[in-house]
């Protein structure tokens, strides 16, 4: 929770800044476009971002990503589907190995060019966790040689993910992209490809 609330903090700061940017830091004269790859690490390491900033102003824009888990259990061969942790505790008795959660979410922002290299962004999304537990089949009739993962149903949760951070102008096409969210609690890392090259 802690680590949620310093998460929290950057954002709202990220926004005040926003707001308090002058419209004339950086004249925007034709619409950008930028997409690329976005991860928050370490829980999401795979996703997919874009923006679109307008000459509005003097440069507002949306930013939206999408992130999720590129290892969540329910992608392994040894996943299964049709049983629970609670059909495995009460009515198979297997031995517990291991537990992890997974996540994915899906992020709005708002995007504001304060210099000629540099745009700030801060906004927030929706994130849903899952739980996934594994066990141990000592007949190894499950899974794979008795090694099986399922879902813990009871840890199902979802939560608003508060996210903010910057763009970086590393060449004419490519931008670099920091930051931090809120849910799950971590640092946001991306490369993105900007249109037209500035």
């Amino acid at each position: 929770m802690r680590n949620e609330w310093i998460g929290a903090t950057a954002v709202v700061a990220l926004l005040t800044a926003a707001a308090a940017a002058p419209a004339t830091a950086q004249l925007v004269a034709r619409t950008r476009v930028g997409i690329g790859y976005v991860a928050n690490a370490p829980a999401l390491m795979g996703g997919a971002a874009g923006y679109v900033v307008f000459p509005a102003a003097g440069g507002l824009g949306v930013y939206v990503d999408a992130k999720f888990d590129a290892s969540n259990p329910s992608r392994k061969s040894n996943f299964i589907k049709n049983l629970t942790a609670a059909d495995v505790e009460n009515d198979i008795g297997d031995r517990f190995f291991d537990s992890t959660d997974s996540w994915r979410s899906v992020d709005v922002a708002i995007v504001r060019p304060v210099r000629p290299e540099l745009m700030i962004y801060a906004g927030a999304g929706y994130a849903r966790r899952r739980k996934y537990n594994e066990y141990l089949d000592a007949t190894g009739s499950r899974g794979t040689s008795g090694n099986y993962w399922v879902e813990d149903t009871a840890g199902r949760s979802s939560r608003a993910n508060l996210l903010g951070g910057v763009f970086l102008r590393m060449s004419r096409y490519i931008n670099a992209q920091f930051g931090v969210e809120s849910a799950p609690t971590g640092a946001t890392v991306g490369l993105s490809l900007a249109l037209p090259p500035r």
